[in-house]
């Protein structure tokens, strides 16, 4: 097994500075419940200021993460060599493991930007954006600085996942851009959510009514759609891609500019009309999404609800008998049903063999 070490190399000073040499709080404290082992695993490596590296660290089972910092002003300074425990997330507390849900997001170092809006200065939030688990889901949480133990907000909630954690970050409109699932585990739809504390506590407060939510549904969350996308480091533009299911686009966006009408307006950057010309020469199979209940957790008593895709043949007759192919889930840990557009085996099986096949989550 491959074991990581952290070093920081000086450009200015031309110096190698080692930090937790085989993670040297786990082998000090070998015998803890929450130590990591010397076999540890990186997730993340990030700069959250100048002078301030946030790590974030698993064990081999995915059920520990260590989130540490190191301030290289210490390490020049020979005060320390090794980083400071910020905060241990155990997924025993929710039941669970510990999925690498993208990379935090560093917000802007610098203290003030111009706002073109105004011609004023104004102040920078600094700290990151990261993807935390609240109330059972990947969700997404800001913390004020690197040492911050606890988020100062947490910026999403409900019964939905955050997909990919933090894309994209606005400072001039203090706009976080991301993709949810939109209470439908197959869609991806694109969001943004306004960093404001007072206007999140409010509608927090009051349960979201007569609040106006500072998170908005760029694409229209009431489809089942799969989208992607990709910001400038200003998040001024966006690179916005279209996967399914239908015949995909992407676009370039000036997001200060955004609507969903600026969105199907703008011209799409990949060619698909020999691809949608080659189409209409095949027997293509008809797709149906929905989710159905099985029944209710012997447990919890809970209903207990599955994603389905049902893939019928070209001409399909209502008041015929088909056979039916399923295509088993192979979890945990992975989604077997996804909206993209996409023609594979069990396509070609439901067209040439007049089948039904269910992908079922």
């Amino acid at each position: 097994r491959q074991i990581p070490s952290i070093h920081i190399y000086s450009i200015k000073d031309k110096t190698i500075y080692d930090v937790d040499k085989i993670d040297d709080n786990s082998i000090q404290d070998n015998n803890s419940e929450e130590s990591l082992g010397k076999d540890f695993i990186l997730y993340d490596a990030s700069w959250v200021s100048n002078t301030e590296l946030l790590l974030k660290e698993t064990n081999r089972e995915s059920k520990i993460m260590h989130i540490k910092v190191i301030n290289i002003n210490n390490l020049k300074k020979k005060k320390l060599n090794k980083s400071e425990m910020i905060r241990i997330v155990n997924a025993t507390d929710f039941n669970g493991w510990i999925l690498n849900n993208g990379r935090l997001l560093s917000l802007p170092i610098e203290t003030s930007i111009d706002n073109n809006d105004n011609n004023n200065k104004d102040e920078l939030l600094t700290g990151y954006i990261d993807s935390i688990v609240y109330n059972g889901y990947n969700h997404l949480a800001y913390y004020a600085n690197a040492t911050a133990s606890t988020p100062t907000i947490v910026l999403t909630h409900g019964d939905y996942e955050v997909v990919g954690g933090p894309l994209g970050y606005d400072p001039i409109k203090r706009l976080v851009y991301y993709i949810g699932t939109s209470g439908n585990a197959i869609s991806r739809q694109l969001y943004s959510v306004h960093i404001d504390t007072n206007h999140h506590e409010l509608h927090m407060a009051n349960n979201g009514t007569d609040i106006e939510s500072p998170i908005v549904a760029l694409t229209d969350d009431t489809l089942i759609s799969h989208f992607s996308a990709q910001f400038s480091p200003s998040g001024k533009y966006g690179v916005i891609s279209y996967r399914g299911p239908s015949l995909p686009y992407q676009k370039i966006i000036d997001m200060h500019q955004y609507s969903r009408e600026s969105l199907e307006k703008s011209t799409n950057i990949i060619e698909t009309d020999i691809l949608d010309d080659r189409l209409k020469s095949y027997a293509i199979p008809e797709k149906d999404y929905y989710t159905r209940s099985v029944g209710s957790d012997p447990i919890t008593g809970e209903e207990i609800f599955v994603d389905v895709i049902e893939v019928r043949p070209p001409v399909f007759d209502s008041n015929k008998k088909y056979p039916v192919l399923v295509s088993v889930y192979g979890g945990p840990g992975a989604q077997k049903l996804s909206c993209e557009f996409n023609y594979g085996f069990e396509e070609l099986v439901s067209s040439s063999l007049d089948v039904v096949v269910l992908y079922i989550d």
